[in-house]
């Protein structure tokens, strides 16, 4: 893909469709992330590693 060329990045086009996909597949797993995984402080005494989930 040339520098500035969205054509490729067309929902239409099979490429595009395809990238499409994978972009919304890593901005679901972005926000399961976020919302679902919950890190909490361990006592420093402990030692590493410093946040559990």
């Amino acid at each position: 893909m040339a520098l500035g060329d969205r054509s490729s990045a067309s929902p239409a086009d099979e490429d595009g469709a395809r990238l499409n996909k994978m972009a919304k597949s890593v901005r679901r797993a972005q926000h399961d992330m976020i919302a679902y995984v919950r890190f909490c402080q361990r006592d420093a005494s402990l030692g590493p590693p410093k946040y559990v989930a």
